[in-house]
């Protein structure tokens, strides 16, 4: 039997129209919350910052202005997303140029910081949070959310919390990815390993031992453990136990470590074995296997619920300790010297609303759990073919049930993201020893953590 690999690319979903309620953001049919006074005035004008344009903050702003006459919410968007055709019809986004760079554009957002001419709200999703936080950029939103009373009734607060550290919450999300593992159900069945039934998460770790254990008791070709190269495997086990190599407290990191240059021997070793394709697979005319699967979680509920599907035992993926890791997105921040941040958080409160988060345009799940039954429905939908089906209230169950696990915050700062990939590559590429690279990546993450 071979193994079908479907991708969906969603550009983006035009609606004819799309639901709006009778009732405020809040539910309530005299617009105010049980926790505001009702004769509060919403009034002024802030200005957004964005990097990437977000079609549904241009359109919530439109619908927020008209909801309160007396408010200007000005989108400044950096840069817009262009998309070409291929020659074989597809559609794929093209890379930004220098002029509309994410250095540029932080550059820019850090001169209008320093010189208090920043927007009142800004898109945190590129920012370094640990240096910005510390820097007093943003507002603690904890008396706003408290305020508004805002709690797990409504809204998924695993998923907001994340935006929390012990001096505040700088940031809000407004929706969370995580990576969903599953495996091979065919090796599964050849091998006869079969992971705890009862797991509800796994680390990358122990997926990729099982994963190891299933291609090596197997006797089908063209079986390997992922579609990754094996420069990501690295990265990954390298992310798993960040912690041991950078002390955020501190400022320090330990690159220069035994343990490190043995995650990438390791990872080196797997590839020798052949473990990772070597990029020969033609996936439309050979039978192969990936011994695991990660995925997102829209499009893994799907594949693990289609009929005759081939994953077995999909979860999402945690770190060491057990805990569910989300990485956060359309996450925003009200800047500290905004001269309206009553009106930046209403904006704010208001781009968390279930009339916000059941838009076409507000793309994946969000934080409202209101919300979630139109989202979930609409992803569904897109999912069913005549040939691959299920029942959407199965799909809604996995995916509400995995969205409740979600517990810590992944690492994400794209400057020492950045860092770590250009040096595992270099070592990938047999340009450094892993000993080399080990140093280059502890000298580069010293200077920016003193810059």
């Amino acid at each position: 039997m071979k193994k079908i690999i479907l991708l969906f690319m969603c550009i983006s979903i035009i609606f004819s129209g799309c639901t709006q309620n009778s009732k405020d953001i809040n539910g309530n049919t005299n617009g105010a919350s049980p926790n505001e006074k009702a004769d509060k005035v919403i009034e002024g004008e802030i200005r957004v910052s964005l990097l990437d344009e977000m079609e549904f903050v241009d359109i919530a702003a439109e619908m927020f202005m008209e909801k309160y006459p007396n408010t200007n919410i000005i989108v400044e968007t950096f840069r817009e997303t262009e998309y070409i055709e291929t020659e074989n019809g597809s559609i794929m986004s093209v890379a930004p140029s220098e002029e509309f760079s994410t250095e540029n554009y932080l550059q820019q957002l850090n001169t209008k910081i320093m010189s208090g001419k920043a927007a009142d709200i800004i898109s945190t999703d590129p920012l370094p949070m640990i240096k910005y936080g510390e820097m007093g950029v943003f507002e603690d939103l904890t008396p706003y959310i408290e305020e508004k009373g805002i709690d797990d009734e409504d809204y998924f607060m695993n998923i907001i919390n994340l935006g929390k550290s012990e001096k505040g919450q700088f940031e809000i999300p407004m929706r969370v990815f995580f990576d969903v593992v599953s495996f091979d159900k065919e090796l599964v069945e050849d091998s006869g390993i079969k992971p705890d039934e009862n797991l509800k998460t796994i680390s990358f770790s122990d997926a990729l031992d099982i994963g190891i254990a299933l291609v090596d008791n197997t006797n089908r070709d063209n079986t390997y453990l992922s579609m990754g190269r094996v420069d990501q495997l690295a990265y990954r086990l390298i992310l798993e136990d960040i912690e041991k190599f950078i002390d955020f407290d501190k400022k320090e990191s330990n690159f220069d470590s035994k343990e490190f240059v043995d995650i990438l021997k390791y990872a080196t070793k797997l590839d020798e074995k052949g473990y990772f394709d070597t990029g020969t697979i033609d996936f439309y005319n050979m039978e192969y296997h990936f011994a695991y699967d990660i995925d997102f979680p829209s499009q893994a509920a799907a594949f693990t619920l289609y009929n005759d599907s081939i994953r077995y035992q999909s979860m999402p993926m945690c770190d060491k300790n057990g805990k569910t890791k989300g990485r956060m997105s359309n996450t925003f921040g009200i800047n500290s010297k905004s001269q309206n941040k009553d009106l930046a958080w209403e904006f704010i409160y208001f781009l968390m609303s279930e009339e916000v988060q059941s838009m076409p345009s507000f793309h994946m799940i969000g934080i409202n759990k209101n919300a979630f039954d139109v989202a979930s429905e609409r992803y569904a939908k897109m999912m069913i073919s005549d040939e691959y089906s299920f029942e959407i209230s199965d799909y809604k169950k996995l995916l509400r049930g995995w969205y409740d696990q979600v517990e810590v915050n992944e690492f994400k700062d794209y400057n020492l993201s950045g860092i770590l990939y250009e040096e595992i590559d270099k070592y990938f590429k047999d340009t450094v020893t892993a000993e080399e690279a080990g140093k280059n990546i502890q000298r580069r993450v010293d200077k920016y953590f003193n810059e």
